[in-house]
């Protein structure tokens, strides 16, 4: 577990992957233990908040990655000729129960990596 030197409070970071060359197309991210998230997503514990998104790729590419609260679309990260981006500032609400799912939106990755970092607000 990550702490916040800034407050109190806690950070978690959920990494999410494919482990292939030329993914594309709607492929759900795995999760840690190698499942698809969309077979076994990550569950929030805690009434939490996205704070921050960190990505990193094997090729330059431009496309997005659909982040989604259960069933609801609550982020686009969008590439433009990157292989790597990070965003900060982000205040996304998460509530306990929740499930956090990646899928490509649009574009080819090779061996994508998003790491996603909650903090929780309790």
């Amino acid at each position: 577990m990550l702490v916040d030197l800034l407050s109190p409070r806690k950070a978690v970071k959920y990494d999410f992957s494919v482990r292939h060359v030329n993914a594309s197309g709607k492929r759900f991210f795995n999760v840690v233990g190698g499942a698809p998230c969309n077979v076994a997503p990550y569950q929030i514990a805690h009434t939490s908040a996205i704070t921050a998104l960190s990505f990193v790729n094997q090729r330059t590419v431009t496309g997005t990655i659909l982040i989604y609260k259960d069933s609801t679309l609550i982020h686009t990260l969008t590439l433009t000729a990157q292989s790597a981006k990070v965003e900060t500032g982000l205040n996304i609400s998460l509530a306990q129960g929740d499930l956090l799912k990646v899928v490509i939106g649009n574009g080819v990755y090779d061996y994508p990596m998003l790491s996603i970092e909650v903090v929780s607000l309790q």
